[in-house]
């Protein structure tokens, strides 16, 4: 007695599922690609039509930090889910950052950091190389921050008294 087509359907399923799923996992994508607003060197492929690009706004000693960023004059220029527009010099032209509240929000390389917007209070995904030491929120300047000196009873605070710029974007204006 052979197997009706009912029957047999699963089954197909099943296989071609497995198939595709070995596929997958043995091939190599020679054309990876980083993420929109993810951290990046010169010359590499970003997604969602993003490019490489020196960031206008970072928290780094060591040199310039590049993410993938697109060109904006309005939020609506940003490609992707929460992205927003910070235009920073004159001329009206600026980058795409990815919003977040918190460091959890952000891509690998980049942490949480408040900014102001059209006077809102926001957080923005800044690319970063370590943290930023402080002793008072004004040393977190350009960024909207606080200058935190503990987290859960841990101390953030060094040997010379420092803490570490911390967005805080739950506080509205």
């Amino acid at each position: 007695m052979s197997p009706s087509r009912t029957q047999l359907f699963p089954l197909v399923a099943l296989v071609l599922f497995a198939a595709l799923a070995v596929g997958v996992a043995c091939s190599a994508d020679p054309d990876a690609v980083h993420p929109s607003y993810d951290r990046c060197a010169a010359g590499d492929t970003c997604g969602l039509g993003t490019s490489c690009e020196p960031a206008a706004l970072q928290t780094t000693d060591a040199g310039v930090a590049r993410f993938c960023t697109h060109g904006c004059a309005v939020d609506g220029d940003c490609p992707g889910f929460a992205a927003r527009c910070v235009v920073t010099g004159d001329g009206g032209v600026g980058q795409c950052f990815r919003e977040c509240a918190r460091d959890l929000d952000c891509r690998a390389g980049s942490t949480c950091h408040g900014w102001r917007l059209g006077g809102v209070r926001t957080g923005l995904c800044v690319p970063h190389t370590g943290v930023r030491r402080c002793n008072a929120a004004g040393e977190c300047a350009p960024y909207d921050d606080v200058c935190d000196g503990s987290d859960a009873g841990a101390s953030f605070v060094d040997a010379g008294g420092a803490g570490v710029c911390r967005a805080s974007v739950a506080a509205s204006p």
